[in-house]
């Protein structure tokens, strides 16, 4: 009877230490992906600072002094560097 219990015990040993030590691998692969992740991200966007720059002038008025924008419609796309110059030709 204590041979059989022993037994026993020495299989339920084994497969909860395999069970811990699963738990702490997939802990560590999570924590390494929340880690890696983001900057898999950053990089796969590439890296802004090398592409080159598009300006765009927007004036902030006219010389009759209007203040309104020109041009008062501005689009960009993501991804893409740009350089806004402001400029107040008014007086």
């Amino acid at each position: 009877m204590l041979h059989l219990l022993g037994w026993q015990l020495a299989k339920f040993y084994p497969s909860q230490r395999l069970e811990k030590t699963f738990k702490v691998i997939l802990g560590l692969i999570l924590c390494f992906s929340t880690i890696l992740m983001p900057a898999a991200i950053a990089s796969a966007a590439g890296d802004l600072s090398r592409q080159p720059v598009t300006e765009i002038t927007i004036n902030l008025g006219n010389e009759a002094g209007k203040l309104k924008f020109f041009p008062n419609l501005l689009e960009f796309e993501s991804g893409k560097r740009y350089k806004l110059l402001l400029k107040n030709p008014s007086s």
